[in-house]
């Protein structure tokens, strides 16, 4: 049974070695770990390359020009062998436990029919990462959307190669926003196996390729055009699944109209959001904003 694990990086010479040595440190060996370095401007590909001498399961390939890390990840799918099982995700400032793949393995031969595997995360202070009602939940399309709040959090996600060879992508006209991806990927009907098996180290030193400290016009116009898809493809399921949840991305889209300033249109559903849920506090973040404007 073989692994490809797919790591976007971009100008992470800094913790890109931490993330390769997790998983050349699994008890098991029979995996492929494909960077894809979206346009790194400092020493991530020295670094990588260095590595590469010594151990060929590492594959390195370079984008032309930064694209994001959704465009990132399908450049990995391109270039997984052929010969593997399964695909899985590693942010290059985190980590994977020593013993991830062989507690994978375990799971996949536990629940041979699931094609979808969601791993348990936590942080390097041991707080979990992610909320789930018990191990080995079944979940599905309303799951994702978050009914009943019943899973919640940052999972890591494992996937049978049969999905992405039926066309599995992530959206690459947003950068970030993989949520797209996992609703569309359990509309179409694929069950996720939720576990309590925490797999995964998210380490809080680095930075997301998506987070940013200075929200500039272009990081609201790409959050706008990201929930934007999410509330015209799945808005009304959202809104019966989760009414909470719901206003809480009117007042994110809302918080991104004020952002590249259309104001009025940003009030209209910081407004909407209110009467959905009148204790969603961001919606205050988005009456503060304005008075920045």
């Amino acid at each position: 049974m073989k692994f490809s694990i797919i790591t976007p990086t971009y100008n992470r010479g800094h913790t890109i070695k931490r993330a390769i040595d997790s998983m050349r440190n699994q008890t098991y060996d029979n995996w492929e770990m494909i960077i894809i370095d979206d346009g790194s401007t400092d020493n991530t590909e020295e670094i990588v390359k260095n590595i590469q001498q010594k151990d060929d399961r590492i594959k390195y390939i370079k984008a032309k020009q930064n694209g994001g890390v959704g465009k990132a990840r399908n450049l990995g799918f391109q270039n997984i062998s052929q010969n593997t099982d399964w695909i899985g995700f590693l942010d290059s400032d985190d980590i994977l436990v020593e013993n991830a793949l062989k507690m994978m393995i375990k799971k996949i031969k536990e629940y041979p029919n699931i094609k979808h595997f969601a791993f348990s995360t936590r942080y390097e202070n041991a707080k979990s990462g992610c909320k789930i009602p018990h191990d080995n939940y079944i979940g599905d399309y309303e799951s994702v959307l978050g009914k009943n709040s019943e899973v919640e959090g940052e999972f890591n996600t494992l996937l049978h190669k049969s999905i992405i060879d039926d066309g599995f992508h992530f959206e690459e006209s947003v950068n970030g926003y993989e949520w797209i991806a996992w609703l569309r990927l359990a509309k179409s009907g694929v069950k996720i196996l939720y576990t309590t098996t925490t797999t995964r180290i998210y380490i809080t030193d680095g930075e997301s390729l998506i987070r940013t400290s200075n929200k500039s016009k272009k990081f609201y116009e790409n959050s706008k055009k990201g929930l934007e898809i999410i509330l015209n493809e799945f808005g009304n399921d959202l809104k019966e699944a989760n009414r909470n949840k719901y206003a809480k991305y009117l007042s994110w889209y809302g918080r991104s109209l004020i952002g590249i300033g259309n104001i009025k249109r940003g009030l209209y559903f910081t407004l909407k959001s209110f009467l959905i849920n009148p204790f969603e506090l961001r919606n205050i973040k988005n009456i503060l904003l304005i008075g920045q404007k």
